[in-house]
């Protein structure tokens, strides 16, 4: 059994001037670039995404206390039939009897009142882009008085892409 090594055996070619060689690949410099570019592009889209990710987690909270206390307006609405007329975020716990963040302290949000069944936050503690705005939580009623909750995108003076979508 004869074991031939092609490239090996071969003796080199002689090119003439106008023959060129043809490469194939890229070279080690070619892949190193593109490598560098995409890490710098990537780096660049994690921080943006990672402070928008940031301030919408953050505003989580006060969200949930909105949906909170537009539980107890609804319950409110339906035993009275009318909405509250004028609930400031002191007055939440005592007239609608349910429980919010330490406001003063910990709280997402440095304000909360309920005007005629609106809901208006104005978000504190967050990132300085959104602190001192206001998110508006708007209830619409049909026929039957069920009560459908929409965050108002006109009258919130937040970012509408921090705004829920539901």
């Amino acid at each position: 059994m004869k074991i031939r090594f092609n490239n090996i055996c071969r003796p080199p070619i002689k090119k003439t001037f106008l023959q060129t060689e043809r490469r194939r690949g890229f070279t080690l410099i070619e892949l190193l670039i593109v490598i560098a570019i995409i890490g710098i592009l990537g780096a660049l889209a994690a921080g943006t995404y990672g402070r928008t990710y940031i301030i919408k987690a953050r505003l989580t909270e006060a969200t949930n206390s909105m949906a909170t206390v537009a539980s107890a307006v609804t319950s409110y609405y339906q035993e009275k039939d009318s909405f509250p007329a004028n609930i400031q975020t002191n007055m939440i716990q005592n007239s609608l009897g349910i429980a919010l963040p330490n406001w003063t302290t910990t709280a997402r949000f440095s304000k909360m009142e309920v005007l005629n069944g609106v809901i208006t936050a104005t978000v504190d503690r967050i990132a300085d882009s959104v602190d001192g705005r206001t998110l508006v939580l708007r209830p619409t009623t049909n026929s039957n008085g069920a009560i459908k909750w929409d965050w108002d995108r006109t009258n919130s003076t937040i970012q509408t892409s921090y705004i829920p979508k539901r």
